[in-house]
Parts: C-alpha cells; sequence; structure tokens
C-alpha cells in the first residue's frame, strides 16, 4: 500500500498520529464481498462470480460512502470518505491537488487519468438475511453511469424514508444501455437498481468492524472505474460536512434477530 512521504519533525508536510493511523486502512471501506458492474456485467466476490439481473439486495443507506479516492498504479494509495447519512461533505476536486495532467498515469488507451475518482460504497445483504459480516456485500463505483444510479436510489429512498423511517429498500439489480455520444463507443450499458421492496432495519443493524479485520479488496474497486473510463468522474453533491484536503491535512498541527421483508 502507497504511503505519503513524510518529512522531519515539525515539517510542514508531516502526517499526525490521527492521519498515519488512518492511512493504514485506505482501501478498506470494502465489507464482506466487493460487489461491482464491469463492462455491462454485475459481478461478485474474488472470482468475479457473475449476478443474474434480478437478484435482490437490502441497502444500509447508513453506510453509503461518500468522496474520493486516488489511485497510483491501480491501487488506492488514499481515500477522503465518510458517510452522506452522517452529513459528510466531500472536498472539491480543485481542492486535492494533483492537478498536473503531465503528472498523471495513462489508460489502457494511452490517455491521461485523474488519479482521484469520485466514489460511492454501499453495504448491502441478501433480504431476510442476518447482517453478519461475511454474509454482507460492498457495491463499490466511481463511473457515470453508477454514480448516476445511485443518485436516482438516495432520491427514491430520500423521499420514502419520511413516512418508512424504521425500514431500508430492498432494490432489484438490473441493466440498461444507451447509445453514446462517441459513435466509437456504440452502446453503453450502465447499472440499475430499482426499489422492489422494504424490510426492517432490525435485520440490518451492522456496526463496522475494527478496519484492521476487514477484508482486502478494496483495491478490485477500481476495476469497474477501468473498465468505463471513457466516462467522465462526476462532481459531488455537498451536504453539510467538509473532508480536508490533502494540502489541509499537510499544514495542520500537529447484530439482531425479528423484523420482516415488505414489497411495494
Amino acid at each position: 500500500m502507497a504511503r505519503p512521504a513524510q518529512t522531519s519533525v515539525g515539517g510542514v508536510n508531516e502526517r499526525n498520529a490521527f492521519e498515519a493511523y488512518g492511512d493504514q486502512f485506505a482501501g478498506r471501506f470494502i465489507v464482506g464481498q466487493l460487489l461491482k458492474f464491469n463492462k455491462g456485467d454485475w459481478l461478485c466476490g474474488e472470482d468475479d462470480e457473475e449476478i443474474e439481473e434480478g437478484t435482490e439486495y437490502t441497502c444500509n443507506m447508513n453506510q453509503l460512502m461518500i468522496g474520493w479516492i486516488k489511485w497510483v498504479d491501480n491501487k488506492p494509495a488514499e481515500q477522503l470518505m465518510g458517510p452522506l447519512a452522517s452529513g459528510f461533505r466531500p472536498a472539491r476536486r480543485e481542492e486535492l491537488g494533483d492537478s498536473d495532467e503531465e503528472q498523471w498515469e495513462v489508460d489502457d488507451q494511452g490517455k491521461a487519468r485523474d488519479p482521484w475518482q469520485y466514489s460511492n460504497y454501499l453495504l448491502l445483504k441478501t433480504p431476510g438475511d442476518q447482517a453478519e459480516e461475511e454474509q454482507l456485500f460492498t457495491f463499490a463505483t466511481s463511473s457515470k453511469g453508477g454514480l448516476g444510479m445511485m443518485g436516482d436510489l438516495c432520491k427514491v429512498y430520500g423521499k420514502e424514508m419520511r413516512t418508512r423511517p424504521d425500514e431500508w429498500p430492498i432494490v432489484a439489480v438490473g441493466v440498461r444501455k444507451y447509445k453514446h455520444s462517441n459513435p466509437e463507443f456504440g452502446w453503453i450499458k450502465v447499472p440499475t437498481m430499482k426499489v422492489v421492496g422494504w424490510e426492517e432495519k432490525s435485520l440490518f443493524e451492522y456496526t463496522p468492524s475494527d478496519p484492521a479485520d476487514a477484508g482486502d479488496e478494496g483495491e478490485e474497486a477500481g476495476e469497474e472505474a477501468e473498465a468505463q473510463a471513457e466516462e467522465a468522474p462526476v462532481r459531488a453533491a455537498r451536504p453539510n460536512q467538509r473532508a480536508a484536503t490533502p494540502a489541509q491535512r499537510a499544514a495542520a498541527p500537529a447484530k439482531k434477530n425479528g423484523g420482516t421483508a415488505r414489497r411495494r
């Protein structure tokens, strides 16, 4: 795992103990198995098991993580992410640095690729199952289509949560396609999550464990972004709380049973 450079004690680029501790867990927002959408297919786990369209998952919206991931050599080197439900406010892209495109890595097509990718992670489980960590899934995306899908899901949940304060949405995964404005790309497939029911939150009361015990699948989340590299990153919505930028940080001083699932 890449580590930011450190200077001597008292230097302006020195990272304090909290930042150093956080750096140990870059890439560890993935809980359970990684679920991703890659080249038109829903895939799960280390072996990229194909997931059928219509497969259902319960979404823990309190565990929706938003923010930026910096990729170096196709691995997550730094993350500035937090939970949307807590009012986390991602930094603007221009506040992150690394703006010299001449220094960027290139993709498989030889095009410069922004090292900072705006991303979403959403915690899922199979409806009816208990929220045991080994039975959970994390959907990760940084593509235009994936982020758009997450926005649509948030709109539906945001309206319904007023009358369903004790329930999480159940979604069925799917695929839709559109014709790209550039004829070279042809038809583009993007993921969908359709809300098909609701499940009591008592079946999905999950508290993240010590990040040191989390899985190492975080690096796999970059594959989905690479597969749709032609889709430009989307700027974040900006709730109340702001994430510290790398420059700001550098300058700073030293589980339960019960409940039911219901269909719409």
